[in-house]
């Protein structure tokens, strides 16, 4: 079964995307959360059967 996470913020951790984000932009934040989620997009795709 597959299931799809709530949107997180990179700049703030909160429940909603980047673009609806109300606080300044963190760049060196967002630069970490995206390196976090492409590595664990990066593992799930290769952990699919094929």
């Amino acid at each position: 079964m597959c299931f799809r996470a709530k949107p997180k913020c990179w700049n703030c951790d909160g429940e909603h995307m980047l673009l609806e984000c109300k606080l300044p932009r963190n760049q060196g934040k967002i630069s970490e959360n995206k390196k976090i989620f492409m590595a664990s997009s990066n593992q799930q795709q290769r952990s699919k059967p094929t």
